[in-house]
């Protein structure tokens, strides 16, 4: 007995996501994926749309001999949140979400701003500060 690759599930003719679910300013989004289809183009077109739903990039990205693909963008956006990778080919889409955020968590104190930059893998609410 052993493990046999079968494929997706029927009707699935590609796959792709990204590295990491959270993202930053000026951080590197590498997105790759596998095509399970005849390809015969050798193109996939990937999407990105921002939380209001409006498209921030559109790419079209080579697929190798190997059926994969692969594509880095800079994260330089305008809106934090959560974020819609779509990637398409024949009949099926498939879906990717990262979080972002835009710029740094802005603290205001005793009359002066401070930029605190942060990474999380949950929304920041606020910060208590104690003098």
């Amino acid at each position: 007995m052993g493990v046999t690759s079968c494929g997706p599930p029927p009707g699935v003719t590609v796959s792709a996501g990204t590295d990491s679910p959270f993202y930053e300013k000026n951080d590197t989004i590498t997105i790759s994926g596998i095509l399970y289809s005849v390809n015969d183009g050798k193109i996939i077109p990937i999407q990105i749309l921002n939380p209001l739903n409006n498209t921030v990039g559109r790419y079209n990205v080579t697929v190798d001999s190997n059926n994969k693909f692969s594509l880095q963008v800079k994260a330089d956006f305008n809106t934090t949140g959560v974020y819609h990778m779509l990637t398409c080919f024949h009949d099926w889409c498939d879906n990717a979400y990262f979080k972002y955020v835009a710029e740094p968590y802005k603290l205001s104190f005793n009359g002066s701003d401070y930029l605190i930059k942060y990474k999380s893998f949950a929304d920041l609410v606020g910060i208590e500060v104690r003098h």
